[in-house]
């Protein structure tokens, strides 16, 4: 009796995990075609019925039709109009005479808008000068936001226009079993080369697999690049590879794409390990867990990016390329002792500004400098591409093209672990699933949005009636 007790518990383990060793199975391991159809008979029924369990029943704060349409009305748009009453939030981008611009993002690792010069709300620290200068030399959004506080969460928005719900498996280990609209995808059916790769490992956060799904053709990670760096005994990368190596290789690899392309790169120093390379680098006492390794870190990373763009702007396709830069998430560590005696007292800011995250869309050959503040996030940034571009896609987000002069009242959602939240232009509210925790200058009208949007895109997901 206990050897069977025992094997049944391996085969559920087996079934729920796919593997004895290394990382454990994903669902977007299923997916290495690209097609959910193939990816569901992929996964075992043990290994499903487990994902999909997972699942918390928080998202009844509305009944879902009225969610579904007061959802509908917060993203109406005549430029891009719904198509299909089957997937309601389903919208139609028809194809634009566009010149064929490339594209070529990069996510900044806890790139929070609250360290960054001209961006941040405190005092300036100087630590991140070549971006300030950057960003003023770009579309300068200075009221963008993340959708989560994690990284995954970053690039799930950034990848399909969705903000993780509440009980909901991330990208990469449960949502893709919806059918969702994906970013690299949609530009390669618009006829463009794709590429991706992280600073990471190539399996951190799945995101080879995943930048697979997402219609990205190359994908690599801190295995494949090589040391440009000079790196002083004993202070190698532990988040992979430094970025001054992982952006020399993403122009390198770039620059072999046949145009028009697009591309992502996620950066990987600044995040919480703080390794630098050589001591030289460390203006402020360093500690791989202080606010000033924090700062140092910041630095090392602002003048890899300076590094990237000369290199760019050395090349071809320069002239006729998109940057988009951008961060995975914010950073609170600002609000600390330390951080409020470098930037001398302040107000203290609402918990939103821990969300607060600079856009830079850089192009001087093709857009005017300006300063934006347009309220925007992550899911806004597939549409936005879409209509930058003039592709014609039929796709669901839970964002908006930030060039859409037709949306006067945009908002911003974001999940927060046990809490969501919803930004307006002159509010925000952050609540529970029971009541509101916090909230400044908000309506009832806005709070049933919040509630609307967070079960209007919950039911729409579980149910498989997000994309087709």
């Amino acid at each position: 009796m206990l050897i069977y007790s025992f094997v049944a518990i391996l085969v559920l383990f087996l079934g729920i995990r796919g593997t004895i060793s290394g990382k454990a199975f994903g669902t977007s391991d299923a997916f290495a075609t690209n097609k959910i159809s193939s990816g569901n008979l992929a996964l075992n029924g043990v290994f499903a019925i487990f994902k999909t369990a997972k699942n918390e029943q928080k998202h009844n704060l509305m009944d879902k039709q009225k969610a579904i349409e007061i959802t509908k009305e917060a993203l109406v748009t005549p430029n891009a109009p719904f198509v299909d009453d089957n997937h309601p939030l389903l919208r139609s981008y028809k194809a634009k005479n566009n010149q064929k611009h490339n594209v070529v993002i990069v996510l900044l690792e806890s790139w929070g808008a609250e360290h960054i010069d001209g961006f941040t709300k405190y005092k300036e620290l100087n630590i991140t000068p070549f971006f300030k200068e950057l960003s003023n030399e770009s579309l300068k959004f200075t009221n963008f936001y993340a959708n989560g506080f994690r990284s995954i969460f970053g690039i799930t928005s950034l990848f399909t226009g969705v903000t993780l719900s509440s009980g909901f498996e991330y990208l990469g280990r449960g949502l893709e079993l919806s059918n969702l609209s994906y970013l690299g995808t949609i530009a390669k059916q618009n006829g463009y080369s794709t590429l991706a790769m992280q600073g990471g490992n190539r399996r951190s956060y799945r995101i080879d697999a995943i930048s697979n799904l997402a219609g990205f053709d190359e994908y690599y990670g801190a295995e494949d690049i090589p040391n440009v760096e000079i790196i002083e005994k004993g202070r190698d990368a532990r988040t992979g590879t430094y970025d001054h190596n992982l952006l020399t290789f993403y122009n390198q690899k770039i620059s072999t794409l046949k145009e028009p392309f697009l591309t992502f790169a996620f950066t990987s120093t600044n995040h919480p390990d703080l390794y630098l390379p050589r001591a030289e680098l460390e203006k402020y006492p360093h500690d791989l867990n202080n606010y000033y390794g924090e700062l140092n870190a910041y630095m090392y990373v602002d003048n890899a990016i300076k590094k990237f763009m000369e290199n760019a702007k050395k090349e071809p396709w320069f002239d006729n390329t998109i940057f988009i830069f951008t961060a995975d998430h914010g950073n609170g560590d600002a609000l600390n002792e330390i951080g409020k005696k470098l930037r001398g007292d302040q107000e203290k800011l609402g918990s939103i500004e821990h969300y607060r995250i600079p856009l830079a869309i850089y192009a001087p050959k093709i857009y005017k400098p300006q300063e934006i503040a347009t309220l925007g996030s992550q899911t806004d940034i597939f549409p936005t591409i879409v209509d930058m571009l003039g592709f014609e896609a039929n796709i669901t987000t839970l964002g908006t093209s930030l060039f859409d002069k037709e949306i006067e009242d945009r908002f911003v959602y974001y999940f927060a672990g046990n809490m969501i939240g919803l930004i307006k232009n002159d509010g925000y509210v952050v609540h529970n699933f029971k009541n509101v925790v916090e909230q400044k200058s908000i309506s009832q009208e806005d709070i049933n949005l919040l509630f609307a949007i967070d079960t209007a895109q919950a039911y729409l997901l579980e149910k498989n009636l997000w994309a087709k």
